[in-house]
Formats: C-alpha cells, structure tokens, sequence
C-alpha cells in the first residue's frame, strides 16, 4: 500500500554537497563531490567528532548543516527519537521522543527508515508508522500522523521501512503489508549486507564489518583500491558474527557520516593538498 500525503510544499533544488535522503540527493546511490581522497593513509579512519546515540537501523541524512538520525530506547519506557546534529560539530541541536511500543515486529533494533530533508522540513517515519513532519532548523513538530491507527495496517515483520519521498507537491510513504513470504528459495542464514556508492570511477563501500572500501568493478570482477576501519559493529541489529554494521552512510561536505547502536560519528575524506 502506498500513501500519498498532500502538504505545503516547494520544490527547490538541492544544495551542493549535501545528502538530504536514503541513498543520496537523487536516491540513486551516486555522490557527486569533488576533492575526495583517491586512498586511505591509514587502516583506521580517526573521527572528526563522535555522539552517543541508541539503538537503530537507520542511516543518517544530511542537509543545510545539520544531521539527522532516528533510534530507539527499550526502556523504561519504549521510545522512537528524531535527532538532529550540527554536522560540523557533532553539537546536539534537537531531539524529538514519542512513545511507540513495537507490536508483532521482529528485529527490534530500532527505526529503519532515514530521514527525509526536503528545504526547511524534516520527515521522519517510525517502525510502528508514527510518521512525522518537523521544522528542520528547531524540531518543531508541524504534524503528524499515526498512520497504524488511520489505515489499520496488518504490521509485517519487519513492521515500516521504507524512507518518506518527496515528489513535487506530494509525501510519499510506503505501509505495505506482507502478503505471504517463503524461505523455500533462499538460505536461512542470510542477510549479509554491503552499501554501495559510485563516486566517479570508483565504487566506495560500506561493509557490515564497520570498514569503508574505495574499490573498483568491471566485467573481470572486484579490485581493492583501499580499506580502512571507520566504526566497529554492535549486537542490537544482530547478535551474531560478532555483530553488523546495517545502517546506511552519508556523504556530505568531504565527510562521511555513519551510525551504529552505541554512537553516530563523523569523519574527513576530502583530498589533501
């Protein structure tokens, strides 16, 4: 099912360098910026600032300064939050709570869908289908909706996932509901997991390990340019191989921003002089 929410919107465009939805400034997975590292200097990439968060799916979104990221608290209340960050500092700007107790969902990690930044609004939309439009710059809530409640969504395992798209005058947002599933065609052991982004020649990637790859592919295969460590896996989203790193990086400002369950950070990429 898909709903389409009608509001007060402009379209503009995006301003250069920053990565304002899931998977970049045209959702397709390719980060334009120039002056960017070609390799690694060192196995282990130091961080510009580092915050602590909780618990979550969620990659992080970046736009006009700010960060923004969704987690989640187990207790002693169950708790979704919007955060935003300023994203030289890492400096707290807002935060946004609300209570939302997963029901029939599995994998309960936190929020999955990232936030969507489109001119001075933030859209957030929760595990549980709290979906939420905020002022970007102070977290101030302009609406929301319980969209569980409104459209009586038989919640699927993974309960809502998908980011909100913004399409000319229009929010978009996907609640689908499972129809069947089947694990006759695929292993049970599955769901090793690995984000790719072009950047010129070369595909960087993010791998559930917590590493980020510069590499290249052709025809012939895979080739290693460079690797580096950038943050370590946590347990929340997996228990097992020693945990994941799940959540989806962004590029923005010759930095890369990524998330896990313990803590968001920010690190330099651009090319030195």
């Amino acid at each position: 099912m898909f709903i389409i929410v009608v509001g007060l919107l402009l379209a503009a465009p995006t301003l250069g360098g920053d990565w304002p939805q899931w998977r970049g400034p045209n959702r397709d997975g390719i980060w334009r910026e120039k002056g960017i590292v070609e390799k690694f200097e060192t196995s282990r990439l130091e961080p510009r600032w580092q915050v602590t968060i909780s618990n979550g799916y969620s990659g992080p979104t970046v736009a006009n300064g700010r960060v923004y990221v969704t987690d989640r608290l187990a207790s002693p209340t169950q708790v979704e939050r919007v955060h935003c960050f300023d994203a030289t500092s890492g400096e707290r700007i807002w935060s946004h709570a609300y209570e939302c107790k997963y029901e029939r969902v599995d994998h309960r990690d936190g929020p999955r869908a990232s936030v969507t930044i489109d001119e001075n609004r933030a859209y957030s939309l929760g595990t549980m289908g709290h979906f939420f439009c905020f002022d970007a710059t102070n977290g101030e809530v302009l609406w929301s909706k319980d969209l569980k409640a409104e459209h009586k969504i038989r919640m699927s395992l993974w309960g809502i996932t998908a980011s909100p798209l913004v399409e000319n005058e229009m929010v978009i947002v996907h609640i689908g509901d499972r129809i069947w599933e089947s694990l006759e065609a695929v292993p049970k052991a599955r769901w090793a997991n690995i984000h790719l982004v072009r950047h010129e020649d070369k595909i960087w990637m993010f791998n559930e390990l917590g590493e980020l790859i510069i590499s290249k592919l052709s025809p012939n295969g895979f080739r290693e340019v460079s690797r580096t460590k950038l943050i370590n896996p946590t347990q929340g989203q997996l228990s097992q191989r020693g945990g994941v790193c799940w959540s989806h990086p962004a590029f923005a400002y010759k930095h890369v921003f990524i998330r896990n369950d313990e803590e968001l950070l920010c690190a330099d990429i651009s090319a030195k002089d």
